[in-house]
């Protein structure tokens, strides 16, 4: 490999880990927005759209446990509407 084939394939894989850590903080900053303002119906259908666009996994997946929560993110969830908290604890057959 060339010196630029290194340099490629470093910029690559960096550019990926620093996306995926900027998803990380702000999916659940999105979630929290998103889901706050719904009714419980809404929220569904959200989540399954969330899903089929790939904002977002489907729960129970492993992708999930890359979310990072502080604990202010981790209060504020709280204050959602339990029926809707529900929904990122079932899993999905």
């Amino acid at each position: 490999m060339e010196k630029a084939d290194y340099i490629v394939a470093i910029t690559i894989f960096l550019a990926v880990c620093i996306g995926w850590i900027w998803w990380s903080f702000k999916i659940v900053k999105w979630k929290y927005w998103a889901f706050s303002k719904l009714t419980i119906n809404e929220s569904y259908e959200l989540y399954i759209k969330a899903i089929e666009s790939g904002l977002i996994w489907k729960t129970g997946s492993v992708f999930n446990k890359t979310e990072i929560w502080t604990e202010k993110d981790k209060i504020k969830w709280q204050k959602i509407n339990p029926e809707i908290r529900k929904i990122f604890e079932i899993e999905d057959e």
